[in-house]
This record gives structure tokens, sequence and C-alpha cells, in this order.
């Protein structure tokens, strides 16, 4: 019986595997970051315009300086949160293109190995097959010889004396009747022809 496949390099594939799982992970972390700060930039870009359009509102009531400068300091705030939220999103990145790399290297080992494995899959049924013939042809070239020594016998000892027997029987279906009795007596399954 053959032994059941194994993948000799099943522990570096499993490795392999996890390396893909934590660089996705990684890069998942750095999108997120990415997101989280684009998502700040709109809720700023919104937030100056809503306080635009409140100051147009407003000053069409007044007309106070004091009014004026302390919105143009909180829109210039705005405005300087924005800038810097938007040149961190591009110091991430040179982050997210390592990461991103590191996962396609990540991916490209696991498939290396995947297809290895694949192979050997292959190879191992191929294997098994050729085995399996073997073995069959073996087990009819013995069964042909046990056929071959079971006729040589019956040629040589059978002296058929009862002439009677023979009228009630023909000499093919007796062959065939003590054929299927060797053929019980050995455990091999006798079809007719």
């Amino acid at each position: 019986m053959a032994k059941k496949f194994r993948f000799s390099l099943e522990a570096l594939l499993k490795l392999r595997t996890l390396e893909e799982e934590r660089a996705m992970q990684e890069l998942g972390k750095v999108i997120e970051k990415m997101n989280q700060a684009k998502q700040k930039v709109k809720e700023l870009e919104d937030q100056y315009n809503a306080e635009v359009k409140k100051f147009s509102e407003y000053s069409r009531m007044a007309t106070y300086t004091l009014f004026y400068q302390s919105f143009e300091r909180f829109l210039n705030r705005i405005e300087n949160l924005k800038k810097q939220t938007e040149v961190y999103v591009q110091s991430l990145q040179p982050e997210l293109e390592e990461k991103r790399q590191k996962l396609i290297e990540a991916r490209k080992n696991k498939k290396i190995l995947e297809i290895l494995k694949e192979k050997r899959w292959e190879e191992y049924k191929n294997k098994l097959k050729k085995q399996e013939t073997k073995e069959l042809f073996e087990l009819n070239q013995k069964l042909l010889k046990e056929t071959k020594d079971y006729e040589h016998l019956e040629q040589t000892q059978t002296v058929y004396t009862d002439f009677e027997d023979e009228s009630k029987e023909d000499l093919k279906s007796r062959r065939e009747r003590e054929l299927r009795e060797y053929y019980r007596k050995q455990g091999i399954p006798f079809t007719e022809i």
C-alpha cells in the first residue's frame, strides 16, 4: 500500500502563508491611516466651506473689524490643519509602497511553494498510478499462471471413465464447473466467459 501524500515543505508553506497575512495586515494599517487622514482633510474642507458660508451671512449684518480678523485667523488655522494633514498623507506614501512591495514579495514566495506542492502532488499521483498498474499486472500474471497450472493438471489427471455422466453433462460444462470450483477454493471470483 502506498504512503499518504506528504509535502516535505508544508511547514515552510505555512510560514509563507503567515508572512503573507502579516504583510496584508501591515498594508491594511497604513491604508487605514491614509483613509483617516483623507477623511480629516475632507472634514476640514467641509468645515472651512461651512464657516465661509456663515461668515458671508454674518458679514451682511455686521462690519466689525475684530470679527473679520478673528474669522480670518480661524480660516487660516483650518487651512493650515488641512495642509498639515495633506503633508501627512503624502508622507505615508513611501510606507504604503513599501508595505505593498512586502505583500507582493510574500505572495510570490507563497505562490512558488504552492506550485511546487502541486507539482509534487502530481508526481505522487503518477507514482501511485504506476504502482497500482504494476500490482494489477503481477496479480494478472499470477492468475494466468494458476489458470495454466490448473489446465495442465486437468489435462494430465482427468480421466473420464463414467460415460453415463457424459450423457447428462457434456465435457465443456463439466470443465467450467471444475474450473469454478478451483477458483472458489483459491478465493478468486469467477465470472462466466
